[in-house]
């Protein structure tokens, strides 16, 4: 899988292609600035896994929060977000991750790396980090979307508000017929 920075509001030498290995995501210095990378092919199914290692380099808000598809819709999981401590979905029934029933609070350490583990299969949506279960969702009758600054991370991406923050492995796949059995 190949990621691209296409973005105009990340201000970057170059474009950032895979592997994201040790790479800086964003410095976002400037007010209500905003950086992303995203995956540049769509090649999720309804039942994938998306792992990433991310960490916070600089600044006090989200750093690794992670955009997917579920079925034809998008959802994020905003890791760190909302002054730098909030966890959780956005958007469920048109109301972010600081609102919902999957709101987390959480610390976030500087420069320490976090795994964040993503697993959406047909009706349901769990999140990892660091192997703490952050997000069980049922998705039956839920109404999922993603906030405008999401959208250029569609299908799949990794974004950054007023934070720098650095990805690391990188990793999605579809789910094996055992998974996906396991987990509907």
């Amino acid at each position: 899988m190949f990621f691209s920075n296409r973005s105009k509001r990340v201000r970057s030498v170059r474009p950032v292609l895979a592997p994201l290995e040790g790479r800086e995501l964003l410095n976002a210095a400037l007010p209500h600035s905003m950086g992303e990378l995203r995956a540049s092919a769509h090649v999720l199914e309804v039942k994938h896994q998306g792992v990433v290692e991310a960490k916070k380099v600089k600044g006090n808000d989200f750093f690794g929060t992670t955009t997917f598809p579920v079925g034809d819709k998008y959802c994020s999981l905003v890791v760190g977000g909302w002054g730098g401590t909030v966890v959780g979905l956005s958007s469920i029934n048109f109301r972010d991750a600081v609102e919902n029933e999957t709101t987390t609070i959480r610390e976030f350490k500087h420069d320490q790396w976090y795994c964040i583990r993503i697993r959406v299969t047909k009706n349901r949506i769990r999140a990892w980090i660091d192997d703490k279960k952050v997000v069980d969702l049922e998705t039956k009758d839920k109404r999922l979307s993603i906030r405008a600054e999401c959208d250029p991370c569609r299908p799949f991406g990794i974004a950054t508000w007023r934070t720098t923050g650095a990805v690391r492995d990188v990793r999605v796949r579809l789910l094996a017929a055992a998974e996906r059995s396991a987990n509907d």
